[in-house]
């Protein structure tokens, strides 16, 4: 069976972490990459959590990049916290090194690379 394609954007919320885990176990999902909107979480630890759960996962090869868009409507504080949590988390945490790819290139750029090149 022939592998589907999926580049995920997500914007840190736990349902977004657990999808990310999800995606990972599923045989017929070739993951090409996360992107990351700074909608309703803090952009630096959700980009960490989501590299080391991609590494706990043994996945380091799919790349993560940070997208630069403006967010308008930035959620509150509180609902925006959950990155922090989950980037604390002990099992996340075993390891001193990410190795997952965090891209140099914009978001969006990135998007546009992976989805050009996508056979």
């Amino acid at each position: 069976m022939k592998k589907q394609l999926v580049l995920m954007d997500h914007h840190g919320g736990v349902d977004d972490y657990l999808a990310t885990m999800l995606l990972l176990t599923v045989e017929h999902i070739e993951l090409l990459g996360i992107v990351l909107t700074p909608a309703d979480c803090y952009i630096q630890p959700a980009v960490s959590a989501t590299r080391k759960i991609i590494d706990l996962m043994g996945f380091s090869h799919v790349p993560v990049e940070e997208s630069r868009v403006r967010v308008i409507n930035l959620f509150l504080s509180l609902y925006r916290c959950d990155s922090l949590i989950i980037d604390h988390l002990p099992i996340l945490n075993q390891q001193e090194t990410i190795t997952t790819p965090l891209v140099a290139q914009t978001g969006q750029d990135f998007m546009v690379r992976v989805l050009r090149s996508a056979p």
